[in-house]
């Protein structure tokens, strides 16, 4: 059966207003469900429930790489709350995160028993120290950030870590207690993850605060 551009017309111009209402409610269906999902996407995940939580690194064995800061133990973490990132200046999560954890670095900064360990890594893992430490000045430069960084050049940090997790995926960020126990996991970056991070980090401040206290 032929069917002419007229009677097309006619038709969809008789269909029009309830191809209209079902387009309509279909993006109301839509919206709801952004609505119900918008906390989720906006708080991030929650590291707090990683299998990892609880368990101890064996070792924490980091060089100082850019800013005036003394190289890492685990010995120098003891009674401290610790933010302990892998990135790297090629890696785009990284990128994305990364502004976050300069920020938080910038917002705590008085706070004695807190630090951050930005850990920048080479991406095929064989670094050579001077090629890393300028590929990471140049993005801090870019950045306009002064967050000291790290270096794992034995690789003793990342080890510990994949065992912990079984894998290391970049970025990858770790909360660490005061006894040094994880108490956050979050691998890979989703947007929102950075508050998630900076509501643990403030929870074991405050905790630990409440306990000078008492």
């Amino acid at each position: 059966m032929a069917w002419s551009e007229e009677e097309h017309l006619t038709d969809r111009q008789e269909r029009s207003p309830l191809v209209t209402w079902i387009g309509l409610g279909f993006l109301f269906v839509l919206f709801g469900i952004y609505l119900t999902l918008r906390p989720m996407l906006t708080q991030g995940t929650d590291g707090g429930q990683h299998p990892a939580v609880g368990q101890r690194l064996l070792s924490v064995d980091l060089q100082a790489l850019t800013g005036a800061v003394p190289d890492i133990r685990s010995r120098d973490l003891q009674g401290k709350v610790v933010l302990l990132n892998f990135w790297g200046t090629w890696c785009p999560p990284c990128r994305k995160e990364f502004p976050h954890i300069a920020k938080l670095h910038e917002d705590l900064a008085g706070e004695q028993g807190f630090c951050v360990l930005a850990v920048s890594c080479g991406q095929d893992g064989l670094e050579d120290e001077d090629e890393l430490r300028a590929a990471t000045e140049n993005f801090l430069e870019r950045m306009g950030t002064t967050l000291p960084t790290y270096a794992d050049l034995q690789l003793d940090t990342r080890k510990s870590v994949f065992l912990l997790l079984g894998q290391l995926v970049y970025p990858t960020t770790l909360v660490l207690d005061r006894e040094g126990a994880v108490r956050g996991v979050w691998e890979g970056y989703t947007s929102g993850d950075e508050k998630a991070v900076r509501r643990l980090v403030e929870k074991l401040l405050a905790d630990a605060e409440q306990d000078s206290a008492a």
